[in-house]
């Protein structure tokens, strides 16, 4: 009786059944819990040689990455501006504070203290991020990565 052996690389060879084993279909299906890819891969059969058969599992090429059209909608849709320091700063430049009315001076600084208060919030939710992306142990992904 003739064995169907499926060899691919990173597995130990895979014996399977003739009616899995004949079948492209039913051995993608097969496969696909244990070799990334295989739902679209291609197989070589090889000439039988001392009742064996072996498969070859080959992957196709598909395409990467998580879809670029929803990552560039998402920063089209993200709120956007300038960091407010630099915005006035920008606005400021060439102004002079003796030039300046008095009323035109303290409503610069309640922008000011706004603005320190707006960085000093951020730079806080930057900071517990930090502390809480160290604070969790590594762990290795359950699954396969595509495209390696």
């Amino acid at each position: 009786m003739t064995q169907y052996v499926i060899q691919h690389e990173g597995i130990a060879d895979i014996e399977v059944p003739p009616e899995v084993a004949l079948d492209d279909a039913t051995l993608a299906t097969s496969l696909a819990p244990f070799i990334d890819g295989a739902s679209t891969a291609k197989f070589q059969r090889s000439e039988e040689k001392d009742g064996k058969v072996i498969i070859t599992v080959i992957k196709q090429s598909q395409k990467k990455g998580n879809g670029l059209a929803a990552v560039l909608t998402a920063l089209a849709n993200a709120p956007g501006g300038r960091n407010p320091v630099t915005q006035m700063y920008q606005e400021l430049s060439g102004v002079r504070l003796a030039d300046m009315q008095p009323d035109q001076v303290i409503l610069m600084q309640e922008r000011i203290a706004e603005i320190t208060d707006d960085g000093e919030r951020q730079n806080a939710m930057m900071a517990a991020g930090i502390i809480r992306l160290t604070a969790v142990p590594a762990q290795p992904y359950p699954g396969m990565v595509t495209g390696f």
